[in-house]
């Protein structure tokens, strides 16, 4: 739970320093610099900013100079945007960076399309054999375990029979097999259909392949893009009723999702904390005043219309984005504690 908490507290952490780093360079006097919420355990001033630590590690805040000669006002809304993305973005390059970190030093793991089992009374139990090695699916060429459900699920191909050649004791055989449909769920649990051979992978079939420096790029930004795809479809689907409100997690899940992932190593571990960095991201982006995405709506009707927004508007604006700030943590805390009850 420690290291869940700490690797929590640091994305906090880079998350204001983005905010931080960019008001500097906006040159905008920053008053105080601060990690955790509640009354301060630990302050010390250096230069002309104050920094405290606060004993709730779950948020933070960089109290900015509002007007005078360094002050965030004087800005254009432009560099405000700039400042406002400082946090987000930093979020995304420590989760692109800890993401490149695993593949560059752990590999990358994957299943050969070897079959360790045959499931009976499947379509596979009067054609696969323990020890087949898939080599094609529809002469569409198989290299890892992961391609088969894909090829068998594809567009166009539902239900339909499939040519699969495998390789059985130095010879090839070719057979047609009709995929039999289960029930299934998707991560966001959701029910669905799904098409499958019954066949399970040979467990001795798994392999790492180390990754150079170069193609680390390619592989971790298709993994952070896969991380930010995945984000984004869960909150599209909350939002649309898709998928049920007690899905969401509180800081109590995150933490407790954290110290189980410690148990199973160090690159699983950091996968996760790349996720939970690029999700801070993502959420801080939302159009939802006081959050970094409301902020940057209020500097754009600024820069569109040429004037800024009514004080008043803006006031009632804000104190919606607060009930529906607290009202999703009120949500996510109360899943959490029921999850906890209910174990």
């Amino acid at each position: 739970m420690i290291w869940a908490l700490l690797s929590l507290s640091l994305l906090v952490l880079f998350h204001e320093l983005g905010h931080f780093l960019m008001a500097k360079l906006n040159r905008v006097e920053v008053e105080e610099f601060s990690i955790g919420f509640g009354a301060p355990a630990l302050c010390r001033k250096w230069r002309e900013t104050r920094w405290c630590l606060r004993p709730v590690p779950l948020g933070g805040y960089v109290k900015m100079v509002e007007r005078g000669r360094r002050g965030f006002d004087r800005l254009s809304p432009i560099r405000k945007i700039s400042i406002l993305l400082g946090g987000p973005v930093a979020n995304f390059i420590i989760g692109y960076l800890l993401i490149y970190g695993v593949i560059i030093f752990n590999g990358v793991g994957y299943y050969l399309p070897v079959v360790g089992k045959v499931v009976p009374n499947t379509p596979a139990s009067h054609f696969f054999k323990p020890g087949d090695r898939i080599v094609k699916i529809d002469n569409l060429p198989v290299k890892r375990w992961g391609q088969i459900p894909q090829l068998v699920n594809r567009d166009g191909k539902l239900g339909r029979p499939v040519q699969v050649e495998v390789e059985r004791g130095g010879r090839l055989i070719t057979f047609s097999v009709k995929p039999a449909v289960i029930e299934g769920k998707t991560l966001f649990g959701e029910s669905v259909k799904r098409y499958i051979l019954g066949i399970e992978v040979a467990p001795d079939a798994y392999r790492v392949r180390k990754v150079g420096v170069v193609e680390g790029v390619k592989l971790a930004a298709e993994k952070f893009w896969e991380f930010a795809t995945l984000i984004w479809t869960g909150l599209e689907k909350l939002v649309t009723g898709a998928v049920s409100w007690k899905m969401v997690s509180g800081p109590i899940g995150i933490v407790e999702a954290g110290s189980k992932m410690v148990h199973y190593g160090w690159a699983p571990f950091l996968m996760l904390t790349a996720l939970i960095s690029i999700n801070l991201g993502v959420l801080n982006l939302l159009p939802i005043p006081v959050l970094d995405g409301g902020g940057i709506l209020f500097q754009l009707y600024r820069l569109l219309t040429g004037r800024e927004l009514n004080p008043v508007v803006e006031r009632y604006l804000i104190g919606i984005g607060i009930l529906i700030l607290v009202a999703i943590m009120g949500l996510g805390l109360f899943n959490d504690i029921h999850n906890l009850l209910g174990r």
